[in-house]
This record gives C-alpha cells, sequence and structure tokens, in this order.
C-alpha cells in the first residue's frame, strides 16, 4: 500500500479527531497481470476475449464503492 495519503485523509485526522481509514483513495492498489493470470488460472494475455477490461471495470467500481 502507499504512504501518499492526500493532507485532508482521514489517516490524517490526530489530533483534532480519531484517525480513521483512508478515505482519498491513496490506499488502493490495481491487481498485477500476474496476480489476474493466477486468480484466473490462465494467462489473460491470450486471451481475446476482453477479461482485462472486465477485470478492470470491476477493479473500478470496488474503488469507487471503498474510497
Amino acid at each position: 500500500m502507499t504512504n501518499n495519503h492526500a493532507s485532508d485523509c482521514a489517516v490524517h485526522s490526530e489530533p483534532a479527531y480519531p484517525a480513521g481509514p483512508c478515505d482519498c483513495g491513496a490506499g488502493w492498489q490495481n491487481l498485477t497481470i500476474e496476480e489476474i493470470n493466477e486468480v484466473l488460472g490462465s494467462d489473460i494475455h491470450d486471451e481475446p476475449s476482453g477479461e482485462l477490461e472486465f477485470v478492470r471495470a470491476i477493479e473500478a467500481k470496488l474503488k469507487e464503492k471503498n474510497t
């Protein structure tokens, strides 16, 4: 995870407020191609089916919901 949180991110709320989970999105990391291949059990580059675009769309929606 990255530590480059925005200055108004909840991780920097102390001492005025309790520190909280990241709400600036800096803690989000996309899956690497190797991690995607591991989950799928095949090489995503060998698939002309648009699976990578599907995986990235799911990642984008998860990031939206969790930041």
